[in-house]
């Protein structure tokens, strides 16, 4: 394998990684702000 084509696959797969992790904590904090909305309701109004 070449080492730019290593290298872009290594950067790809990077960049993969954060925006797997970006969206698993948007949902992370969406499934957190929900309970929080059931549990607290009077917070909110």
């Amino acid at each position: 394998m070449k080492p730019e084509l290593r290298y872009s696959f290594r950067l790809g797969k990077n960049i993969f990684d954060q925006s797997y992790k970006n969206a698993f904590y948007k949902l992370l904090f969406v499934l957190i702000s929900i309970t929080s909305l059931m549990l607290f309701p009077v917070r909110f109004i």
